[in-house]
């Protein structure tokens, strides 16, 4: 995995079962959350702009999504509702490059999303606020699949108690 993006260092590394994400079943057919990154009360989190994301995804079934699966990347307020759209993108790479292949830094400019925004370097994760990465297939990911598998990095900055 890449060590930095944009200038951003990639400190903390994320994957299906880590302590700051959950992962959601979709419902089949609609546009709805499959994983949350939720940073620390005293953690901000940084996911920049054209991040590497290694994943495979499997349905309940045990195929893997298919190559038009949409996928969508949020950044969601405290509130629950007021979100912003990052990213739109559709699983095919991912689809046609092994896990392996996906770790090899010479293949990952396809497998990450790409911003709307392109000055946009990277986006802040506060406390309270939430990445989401949002999918509509018609089937539903089955994250208790051993196959299923998601890898990234993000940027962390801790901010120390004041007394």
């Amino acid at each position: 995995m890449a060590t930095e993006v944009r200038g951003v260092p990639l400190t903390l590394h994320i994957h299906k079962n880590h302590e700051r994400i959950t992962t959601k079943a979709n419902v089949a057919g609609a546009l709805t959350p499959i994983l949350e990154l939720s940073p620390a009360d005293n953690q901000i989190l940084y996911f920049p702009n054209g991040n590497p994301i290694v994943m495979k995804l499997y349905d309940t079934t045990g195929a893997e999504l298919p190559p038009s699966a949409e996928l969508v990347l949020t950044r969601v307020a405290p509130d629950g509702y007021t979100e912003v759209v990052l990213a739109k993108t559709i699983y095919q790479p991912w689809k046609l490059t092994s896990l392996e292949n996906q770790s090899d830094p010479k293949r990952q400019g396809l497998l990450c999303f790409q911003f709307t925004d392109p000055s946009l370097d990277a986006v802040a994760i506060q406390p309270g606020y939430k990445l989401v990465i949002k999918l509509k297939a018609d089937s539903v990911v089955a994250w208790n699949n051993a196959n299923t598998q998601i890898f990234f990095s993000v940027g962390e900055k801790v901010r120390q108690a004041t007394f």
